[in-house]
């Protein structure tokens, strides 16, 4: 941000009217870094607790299901390919 004066404040007036906007420049940024923080360690509070409930209240469902058929999927399989056909350009994609 350029700062133009026209003789309005002496050499001196200007530097200190400088050192006075990079002050608060520095002190709002400290101020939305800790607002920041504080959102952020609320929110991972939050999630932790949420989290907590949700895998036990998981154990309890799975200790009162039964289970009729397990499905295994390997997962290295890739379900989507590219086939060239003609040019470089040129691809279809095979699902």
């Amino acid at each position: 941000m350029e700062h133009v004066h026209e003789g309005i404040l002496s050499p001196n007036g200007l530097s200190s009217a400088i050192n006075h906007l990079e002050r608060r420049r520095r002190n709002r940024y400290y101020e939305l870094l800790s607002m920041f923080v504080y959102a952020m360690n609320r929110r991972h509070t939050a999630w932790l607790t949420y989290t907590e409930l949700y895998s036990s209240l998981c154990e309890l469902v799975m200790k009162q299901s039964k289970v009729k058929k397990v499905l295994r999927i390997d997962h290295s399989v890739k379900f989507c390919k590219r086939l060239k056909t003609g040019k470089n350009t040129d691809s279809a994609k095979i699902w």
